[in-house]
């Protein structure tokens, strides 16, 4: 659950973030994070405590060593912090300051209204060595149909997509996408120009 721009307060200071509400099951999806401090087979286990980028960390504590210490999102809910992530190694396709736990929290006793919130609310699965990607999509269909509003079901859908399919730009309107937002056949003209190009300097 994508919470996007928000803030933090530590102390006095007070910081703008992008904050990302999820649980331990992330670190086992998205598995090239890696931690500088606290343990990733437990973060985020508990409920509301937080994980921080390295940069975020640094900004909130300075030196100091974040793991054990609280900030406050939003001024108000207290999250101490039980890791610290290591400056990353290469572009993600999820990224955020701060990732808020959502342990404990009951999604039989969620908003009846959240299946209309799909501008902020994602779900990663990794399939297994022998499924198919056509089965998880009939299974999210099924599930949609058993539990989306008879007034809304004609104009939402629940689509299941590859992270390869986002790699450039977005297919969906509401896909949580990296930077690069041009349409995928730009970069195949792009591409093809390139060559052409080369083969006239070439000639």
């Amino acid at each position: 659950d994508r919470d996007g721009a928000t803030f933090v307060v530590r102390k006095q200071k007070s910081v703008n973030v992008e904050a990302l509400r999820t649980d331990q099951a992330f670190w086992t999806v998205f598995n090239g994070f890696q931690f500088r401090s606290g343990t990733k087979e437990t973060a985020l286990s508990r409920p509301r405590t937080a994980v921080l980028s390295f940069e975020m960390a640094r900004s909130l504590f300075g030196t100091d060593r974040p793991v054990g210490k609280p900030f406050r999102h939003e001024g108000q809910t207290e999250y101490p912090v039980v890791g610290v992530l290591a400056p990353p190694e290469g572009p993600s396709h999820v990224t955020a300051d701060v990732y808020l736990s959502t342990a404990g929290e009951d999604a039989a006793t969620a908003d009846p209204d959240a299946w209309e919130e799909i501008y902020s609310r994602y779900t990663y699965v990794r399939l297994g060595e022998d499924t198919a990607p056509a089965a998880l999509q009939a299974a999210a269909t099924n599930l949609f149909e058993d539990r989306v509003r008879t007034e809304v079901a004609g104009e939402l859908a629940f689509i299941v997509q590859s992270l390869g399919d986002m790699r450039f730009s977005s297919a969906l309107s509401n896909e949580n996408a990296g930077m690069l937002q041009l349409p995928g056949w730009i970069f195949w003209l792009m591409g093809g120009l390139a060559v052409v190009a080369l083969l006239a300097a070439g000639f």
